[in-house]
């Protein structure tokens, strides 16, 4: 069998001659699977030269136009064999047989998948001006906003030597995401020595230890608990998102950048100071996380080149590439307080301030329209590996500027309304 694939402006047809039989029934599903991680959401199974189709092969195009409508995209089958045709029917999925045009032998994607992959008039293009990525903005919620609490002294984290007074425990049900340094718990004790990046979303907490083991660790709600965390520094925000974000790189093998993609949940939102939720396909993250908890010995935050090694781990080169992150966090533009002590430079000019932590975990396809967040998030955590949580910070050293970038996602976005400071 021979499988090629061509592209025609966003969708891609795949070509497929000879026998489809269990022998080449992987090599198909391989090449699905590719576009599928290449981000293509319009794609056409050319299917008018094969000869043969065994029920192995029927499976692997079945499961795959699921997994693309999963995904909120759409695999169409061209001039299927009666078996194949036959099987699409029967699970529900006829209307994906199509017939198209040829122009010089080559299948070309018909005027029916270009409008059935067009963008709904519900969704518009962001008026912020871009160079990497193309975006698209939707109304999930109008006139949506959050509250936002800080938890904790940034001032005393970066002192160390916590104590049981300086900080909080906090809980995270749906309605509420968060980033800080803490741990899972509500016991001081337990929780100071292990205290690190932390991440709360969807009820759902993780967070990165930090007494000697560097696998992360996560909670879920069961039932009516609520997962805590003990924060000893954070952001907590609660309420609704008000526009959703589709974003992906212009060009095929281009990325996103983090301090772009902010720039435009700012204008979807209308505000200069918004908090974010993120489901990304990473193309490479820049950040740190903690070695050693502000509780502990040798917990202060250093800065000389030597002090730093000891307490802090840096991305030396973007990391956790063709991963899937779960990132949360708030952008300002304002620069005013109180946000101001929470937030660090995003862009190399410094006009653009926010806050994120990411959960990585291995690679999960991110569906290109509307989409529920929960769902999203407990899919992550039912079905990947949480590899790390890290705070994105980008890198100016050497006179560069590397931050952390995207090959497509999705965004939550809503403006902060009210934020209040901790009254200890």
């Amino acid at each position: 069998m021979k499988v090629t694939t061509t592209y025609d402006g966003p969708g891609a047809v795949v070509h497929i001659e000879g026998r489809l039989d269990a022998e080449w029934a992987g090599h198909l599903a391989g090449a699905l699977d590719e576009l599928l991680r290449a981000g293509a959401r319009s794609v056409v199974a050319d299917m008018s030269r094969v000869s043969y189709v065994s029920s192995a092969g029927a499976r692997v195009v079945i499961t795959s136009v699921q997994e693309f409508a999963a995904l909120r995209g759409e695999l169409l089958v061209a001039s299927p064999p009666r078996v194949i045709a036959d099987a699409l029917d029967n699970a529900g999925l006829g209307d994906r047989v199509v017939t198209l045009s040829e122009a010089d032998g080559q299948v070309l994607i018909s005027e029916a998948l270009e409008a059935r992959a067009r963008p709904t008039r519900d969704w518009h293009t962001p008026v912020t001006a871009t160079s990497r990525g193309t975006y698209e903005t939707f109304a999930a919620e109008p006139g949506a906003v959050l509250t936002c609490r800080l938890s904790g002294d940034p001032e005393v984290v970066t002192r160390g030597r916590l104590n049981a007074g300086d900080c909080e425990v906090v809980s995270f049900p749906e309605r509420v995401f968060g980033i800080g340094i803490g741990a899972l718990g509500d016991d001081y004790d337990q929780c100071g020595p292990r205290m690190g990046e932390l991440l709360g979303v969807s009820g759902v907490v993780a967070f990165q230890p930090t007494d000697g083991g560097r696998i992360p660790d996560y909670l879920t709600t069961l039932r009516d608990h609520v997962p805590s965390a003990m924060l000893a520094c954070g952001i907590v925000c609660e309420g609704s998102f008000s526009h959703l974000v589709r974003f992906s790189a212009q060009h095929r093998g281009d990325s996103v950048p983090l301090s772009e993609l902010a720039s435009v949940c700012l204008d979807a939102a209308g505000s200069t100071s918004v908090g974010v939720v993120m489901i990304a396909e990473t193309a490479g993250l820049v950040g740190a996380s903690r070695r050693v908890s502000p509780a502990s010995e040798g917990g202060a935050q250093r800065f000389d080149v030597t002090s730093l090694r000891e307490w802090l781990t840096f991305t030396a080169e973007p990391a956790h590439i063709g991963a899937t992150a779960l990132i949360a966090g708030v952008i300002d533009q304002s620069g005013e307080p109180p946000l101001f002590l929470h937030v660090r430079p995003l862009d190399a000019a410094g006009r653009l301030l926010g806050h994120f932590h990411a959960a990585v975990f291995s690679y999960q396809p991110v569906a290109r329209r509307t989409v529920q967040m929960n769902r999203v998030v407990a899919s992550l955590f039912e079905k990947e590996t949480l590899r790390a949580v890290l705070h994105l910070l980008p890198d100016s050293r050497d006179s560069g500027h590397r931050e952390s970038r995207f090959a497509r996602g999705l965004a939550w976005v809503s403006r902060l309304e009210t934020i209040t400071v901790p009254t200890r």
